[in-house]
């Protein structure tokens, strides 16, 4: 999370940014909802993000959701899921 929200800063830094961002729930130094949260309200990151985890309880989704994902994909991922999101 933290190396996620520091490698988006020194993007947006140069004047770019990412296209879009996976992010995990689990991680760390700083869990994704979190990471999500700086983001969005910090650093003003308006691109998509989708929400990665293993986890599928309904609280999790919603906790992820809330803090700004586009959508959330439960692991284990394929190349289908991923471009159904997009």
């Amino acid at each position: 999370g933290l190396t996620a929200l520091e490698a988006v800063r020194a993007e947006m830094a140069t004047g770019r940014s990412f296209d879009y961002i996976l992010m995990d729930f689990v991680m760390l130094q700083m869990n994704g909802p979190e990471a999500v949260k700086s983001l969005r309200v910090t650093l003003g990151f308006t691109g998509v993000i989708l929400g990665i985890t293993g986890n599928a309880l309904p609280e999790d989704l919603l906790i992820f959701k809330e803090s700004g994902v586009n959508d959330v994909l439960i692991k284990p991922l394929s190349k289908a899921k991923l471009l159904a999101a997009f």
